[in-house]
């Protein structure tokens, strides 16, 4: 069980090996009855293996915005594929862009594991180095193809930041950080500024905190949030990730 202050603790199994590190639970009175969280140990070993070889956590990076492939969105595509992580924009000069990816591209396997969600991307990309190669087996326009992607350095794409509008003016948001990524928080979107005068500051917003679903539906990226809240024109509801566990905003 995860306890309030336990996150960075080993979590351990029955054979006294260490399986992950305790991130965050979710639970109805804050105590250990709900669901815990944490980082695998797989990729904290990485992660150490990165600060002690160069002092930083070097995170790859692909260069794209993902979202997952709804049955909906399958449909609308005209796709023969019904799950994986849809391409919704490839950043210019980017990995991706250099191999060949273009938006609308459905990202189905990285080298031969399947991958069914853009978290799933996510977490297989994570997993890999900087300056490592790899293969993305996508669907495009019903055809698949084999792309081979080198990784480069996360901080050297630029972060997209994006403004809200609507029910969220005075918020900034840019898609989850490599750092933020390497502490378990790999979906949703970081809240970067608030007008302290935004409706969003008077609902209790704060930068830092973690934009996880809008009108009780996950969101993967900055501009997923906004999209998804522009449908809303009064009494937005929020799920947000802050203090490790999340809780519900609205604004009015």
């Amino acid at each position: 069980s995860i306890n309030p202050g336990n996150s960075g603790g080993a979590l351990v199994n029955l054979r006294g090996e260490v399986v992950g590190i305790n991130s965050a639970l979710v639970g109805p009175a804050g105590g250990n009855v709900g669901i815990g969280f944490a980082i695998p140990i797989n990729m904290a070993k990485q992660v150490m293996g990165e600060l002690i070889a160069h002092g930083t956590i070097r995170r790859g990076e692909l260069g794209i915005l993902i979202q997952d492939l709804t049955p909906l969105l399958a449909q609308a595509l005209k796709s023969k594929v019904t799950a994986g992580a849809l391409v919704s924009e490839v950043i210019e000069g980017s990995s991706a862009s250099t191999a060949g990816v273009l938006a609308g591209d459905v990202v189905v396997a990285v080298d031969g594991r399947p991958i069914h969600s853009a978290t799933g991307l996510r977490t297989a990309i994570g997993a890999l180095r900087v300056g490592e190669k790899t293969r993305l087996s996508i669907v495009r326009k019903n055809t698949s193809l084999e792309l081979t992607v080198q990784l480069a350095e996360a901080n050297t794409i630029s972060t997209l930041l994006v403004k809200g509008t609507g029910l969220l003016s005075g918020v900034v948001l840019a898609d989850i950080s490599p750092e933020s990524a390497a502490y378990g928080q790999t979906d949703g979107a970081e809240i970067v500024a608030v007008d302290p005068e935004s409706s969003a500051a008077a609902a209790g917003l704060v930068a830092g905190d973690f934009i996880v679903s809008v009108g009780q539906q996950s969101v993967h990226s900055a501009m997923q949030v906004v999209q998804t809240a522009g449908w809303f024109d009064r009494l937005l509801l929020l799920g947000v990730f802050h203090a490790g566990g999340t809780q519900y905003v609205a604004i009015p």
